[in-house]
């Protein structure tokens, strides 16, 4: 008997080395001795096959809460760029609005002052006729004719 080979061992009378063979032990008469070291081969299959599909089920968990991470950020980071662009847009808007403003408010001035300067604080042409003008740009004017 070789030394990896003990218990595990079946004879080619049937019998086994812990009793007395049975039925079944006498239809395997023909079978050969399945040693310790057979049994250690499978042993070490089933185990490799169980921690094979035990790495790839952790594998594939892992790659699936990366790739939901890495889809949470990217959603994260797109609701994050829509509202800095909305923000940005809106600034321009209002700068826009504010400059259009000033300036015509500027233009409104220059026009008045030329106005005042041009045709004088005394009298305006208006359709032929001169009227009496007391502000600028005509506020408070006196239209009576005279």
């Amino acid at each position: 008997m070789d030394a990896h080979e003990d218990n595990f061992s079946l004879f080619k009378d049937g019998s086994r080395l812990n009793g007395s063979p049975s039925s079944s032990d006498r239809d395997l008469k023909h079978t050969h001795r399945v040693s310790l070291r057979d049994f250690s081969v499978v042993c070490l299959l089933r185990t490799a096959l169980v921690v094979v599909v035990v790495v790839v089920v952790v594998v594939v968990v892992v790659v699936v809460v990366v790739v939901v991470v890495v889809a949470v950020v990217v959603v994260v980071v797109v609701v994050v760029v829509v509202v800095v662009v909305v923000v940005v847009v809106a600034v321009a808007v209002a700068v826009a609005v504010a400059a259009a403003a000033a300036a015509t408010a500027a233009v409104a001035v220059a026009v008045a002052v030329v106005v005042k300067v041009v045709v004088g604080p005394k009298y305006m042409q208006v359709s032929g006729c001169k009227v009496w003008t007391v502000g600028w740009m005509g506020k408070d004017r006196d239209l009576g004719r005279r």
